[in-house]
């Protein structure tokens, strides 16, 4: 009898994960017949694959090149993807705030409340499914639609594929070691518990599926999916029995893997919930490996893990870290408002973590769950529609607000946020106190501020000084201020400058300006 070819118990571990790896994602583009699906699993998974470590098959790799070449056919186009991708990132937090609708943010440290993001944090690869009813009144049919006759060739092929597992299967013993290649029947039933809307039948499901040997060992995205069914079970025991099991197996297969990534963050939030100290020494190696794992091979619409992971860096002082992160989300246009005000923390050594809840809320229009000095700390971060709203509320109190508010607004003055500076400004200006309001929209304004610069322009306009006005308002406008361009077409048409006025006012509407706002003491 010929001699089988001989490869370590590493190699056929890792050939059997490949194998099984590929089967499920093209029985899950079969299952569901939908084109983002399959162009998720080819970027993430089949056109990812790291196939130097295994033994070189002719017969795997022609077929692993067909099975490519079809998916290309069928992806999104480059214009298909991006309209996919804005759609989700409009619905997103909605869906967010809805699985973290039952976190009460201020009975949590930050800390705690970045377990809950990280927990819930949203993907097109691991959510796409869930928030589909919702993109599918945005985007038509034609942008998710396979074919049937696509479907059945892509069927034809996972059957091909199928047959080349077992024929390698056989020919290095890999089921004679653990390993084993997954079967036909057991597919499915995986598939169907994975997304079982009845939490606990499908963790029955993934319970008896533990038995054979191709889940149990061959793979480790099952034991993470269990670890995420039992954690929504609120089974922590067993999610924290399954997620030792994903990195007891995994192997690495993929160039960047989503999973893996997704696993990383969980066991810190394991180390989290425990109560450790991340910063103690040993503690902290464990917590950065994971950490830089995670940031690797993290799925690119993953925006709010990475901000999970920034805030963490941040506890571990590796600022420089946390703001490359960040750069990651803007880079590709993921989470844009929620990392922005995050960039924005870092930079004012703010913590991330505290920011995240009230601007959550913000977001999607739930301000009634947002405390007042939730709203300052958003608004000292850079968010407009936060700083907007605390203008109001001093404005409306004429300075008569809460001393701890005070306190908070005079302390980042002095320490030079110059937002700070014009609402100390504003607090001034409110109470009467026209010199002290001067004197802080004048250090704000010299930092740069177009919002300080403007109130100065209102603040001289009052007291008859048009030449000064004129010079502030000038200097806001080149900024982008529209309400310092709608002042400028008042002060030029109560001159008689028509045409100046007429080019101001255009510009203040271009910017969306329909009149003076709040902060705007006319």
């Amino acid at each position: 009898m010929r001699n089988r070819p001989k490869i370590s118990e590493e190699s056929k571990a890792r050939l059997a994960q490949l194998l099984n790896t590929v089967t499920v994602s093209l029985r899950r583009i079969i299952n569901n017949q939908d084109r983002i699906i399959l162009h998720q699993e080819y970027d993430n998974i089949i056109n990812n694959l790291k196939f130097e470590n295994i033994p070189p098959e002719k017969e795997l790799i022609t077929l692993y090149t067909e099975i490519t070449n079809k998916m290309a056919q069928l992806r999104l186009s480059n214009d298909e993807r991006k309209r996919f991708l804005e759609a989700f990132e409009k619905n997103k937090k909605e869906v967010l705030w809805e699985a973290m609708r039952n976190v009460q943010s201020y009975s949590l440290e930050p800390l705690v409340f970045l377990t809950s993001l990280a927990q819930n944090a949203i993907s097109s690869l691991f959510n796409y499914r869930d928030m589909k009813p919702k993109l599918q009144v945005e985007l038509e049919n034609s942008l998710w639609e396979l074919e049937n006759e696509k479907v059945d060739e892509i069927n034809l092929l996972w059957r091909k594929w199928l047959s080349v597992s077992l024929s390698i299967s056989g020919k290095y013993e890999i089921e004679s070691v653990y390993h084993a290649v997954v079967r036909e029947q057991h597919v499915d039933t995986y598939l169907e518990a994975e997304v079982d809307p009845d939490i606990h039948r499908g963790l029955r499901q993934f319970e008896r599926l533990s038995d054979y040997d191709e889940f149990r060992h061959s793979f480790p995205p099952f034991w993470l999916a269990f670890a995420i069914r039992a954690e929504k079970a609120g089974n922590t025991r067993k999610r924290n029995e399954c997620l030792s099991k994903f990195f007891e197996y995994h192997q690495s297969i993929l160039e960047r893997d989503p999973v893996f990534g997704r696993a990383c963050l969980m066991k810190v939030r394991t180390i989290l919930e425990r109560n450790l100290n991340i910063r103690e020494e040993k503690v902290r190696e464990v917590v950065e490996e994971l950490l830089a794992n995670a940031d690797k091979h993290l799925d690119i619409t993953d925006g709010e893990s990475r901000i999970v992971i920034s805030a963490l860096y941040q506890k571990l002082d590796y600022i420089e870290r946390a703001k490359s992160v960040l750069y990651v989300n803007l880079d590709n246009n993921v989470d844009i408002e929620i990392t922005k005000t995050c960039m924005e923390s870092l930079y004012w050594n703010r913590d991330v973590a505290e920011s995240l809840y009230p601007l959550l809320a913000i977001l999607v229009g739930k301000k009634d769950c947002v405390s007042v000095e939730d709203l300052l700390k958003l608004a000292l971060n850079g968010h407009e529609e936060a700083r907007a709203d605390i203008g109001k509320f001093i404005h409306a109190s004429g300075g008569k607000i809460n001393e701890s508010l005070i306190k908070i607004i005079d302390d980042s003055a002095k320490a030079g946020n110059d937002i700070a500076m014009c609402l100390l400004g504003l607090l001034y200006r409110s109470c009467g106190n026209l010199e002290k309001a001067e004197e802080w929209y004048l250090k704000s304004a010299e930092k740069g501020d177009p919002d300080a610069m403007f109130n100065l322009g209102v603040l001289y306009k009052s007291r008859g000084d048009e030449k000064k006005a004129e010079e502030w308002y000038l200097k806001s406008a080149e900024r982008g201020h529209a309400d310092a361009m709608f002042n400028l077409g008042v002060l030029y048409w109560s001159r008689g400058d028509e045409k100046k006025a007429e080019e101001w006012y255009l510009k203040s509407a271009e910017r969306g300006n329909e009149s003076v706002s709040y902060t705007h003491l006319t």
